[in-house]
């Protein structure tokens, strides 16, 4: 097991959950990639980190609930369900979402996201 890249991806996470961009950052390569399946767009670290800002004007409360993470040879996946409210009302319930990281150098270079489509339309998420 990766136990490194596992580390690094708790600690992204935990950033991320505590709505923290600054800690988010220290965690992630320059030359970052973000891919997302619903919408099968890759996405550079600066866009990245625009997008995650915006979202947190968006989203009241985000939770990874039953995380599990599994180190790889090049980074780790983790799988959980995401709970999310909106500021307007919206509610993502427990959509299965599965998350692959590469990992070099203590620092994440790719994020691939696989969520569950029909749960973020549901609530008009694109």
């Amino acid at each position: 097991m990766n136990e490194e890249a596992v580390e690094v991806v708790r600690l992204y996470n935990e950033a991320w959950l505590n709505r923290d961009l600054v800690a988010m950052e220290r965690y992630l390569a320059d030359d970052l990639v973000l891919w997302h399946n619903h919408i099968r767009q890759e996405f550079d670290k600066p866009t990245m980190m625009k997008f995650v800002g915006d979202a947190l004007h968006v989203l009241a409360k985000v939770e990874f609930r039953n995380p599990r993470r599994m180190g790889t040879e090049r980074g780790c996946i983790q799988q959980h369900e995401i709970y999310c409210e909106m500021f307007d009302g919206g509610i993502v319930d427990n959509a299965p979402q599965a998350i692959v990281y590469s990992v070099a150098n203590g620092r994440i270079n790719r994020i691939e996201e696989y969520i569950d489509g029909p749960a973020l339309a549901a609530t008009g998420i694109s």
